[in-house]
């Protein structure tokens, strides 16, 4: 789905779950393609990786559904994320173990 709903040059994002930009051949809109335990370490990589996705609006965010406890969503690291998310996105699909949001034009 995100490969008919995007071109190559799309950049996307996946919330936790980095093991679908191989899957898809779409470039992530940020370096930091995982989010989890361990990066909060990292000095600035919260503020550089919000700027990324605030700046460069990915045309389609994919949030994992299933029951992986690894793949937290945290408001703390995607709060704003999240409100960007319901003014500018909507749902796309929920199947498959994915909700995909898609930019809206």
């Amino acid at each position: 789905m995100i490969d008919e709903y995007t071109n190559p040059n799309d950049k996307i994002l996946s919330l936790m779950n980095p093991y679908i930009y191989p899957f898809t051949q779409r470039k992530a809109v940020t370096k930091y393609m995982y989010q989890g335990f361990g990066i909060a370490n990292i000095p600035g990589a919260r503020t550089e990786f919000l700027s990324d996705v605030l700046n460069n609006k990915p045309k389609i965010i994919a949030m994992f559904t299933g029951d992986d406890k690894t793949a937290v969503i945290e408001e703390y690291w995607h709060g704003p994320i999240l409100e960007m998310m319901e003014k500018d996105y909507r749902l796309l699909s929920d199947k498959n173990g994915f909700n995909l949001y898609i930019l809206n034009n």
